[in-house]
């Protein structure tokens, strides 16, 4: 995990990155 605190954005990136996975598989 980050440690840096979430932020919008790294919690777009984050449930974007986890998206992808299931879609590529």
């Amino acid at each position: 995990m980050n440690p840096y605190p979430y932020t919008e954005d790294t919690l777009v990136q984050q449930t974007t990155a986890d998206y992808l996975e299931q879609q590529l598989g």
